[in-house]
């Protein structure tokens, strides 16, 4: 599989690099992505950069060949990720806080 390459969209410009991708990729938690961006399996215009590195709009954001391939499988909804809905035993609740039992 061929590297996977995007451009950084010009909305996020301004912004740190971990929360551009954060919304281009809302299924991945940011500090996933930070540890993404850590291990240089995500480059920016070719580079390794820091998650807090800020960024233009329209810089190219690459992933490494084999990265690629596994970013879309973890990108892949599964089964066990899907909500459940299960009744909870409420003891308190308020605008702030709720006590399940």
């Amino acid at each position: 599989m061929p590297p996977l390459s995007l451009a950084v969209p010009a909305e996020c410009a301004g912004w740190r690099l971990d929360a551009a991708l954060a919304r281009l990729f809302p299924e991945h938690s940011r500090s996933r992505l930070q540890g993404w961006l850590k291990q240089g399996l995500i480059l920016l215009d070719g580079s390794e950069v820091e998650p807090k590195h800020k960024v233009y709009g329209g810089e190219s954001i690459d992933f490494a060949a084999n990265f690629a391939a596994q970013l879309a499988v973890v990108s892949a909804p599964t089964l066990a990720d899907a909500a459940e809905d299960i009744s909870l035993a409420v003891v308190f609740e308020d605008e702030e806080l709720i006590v399940i039992d």
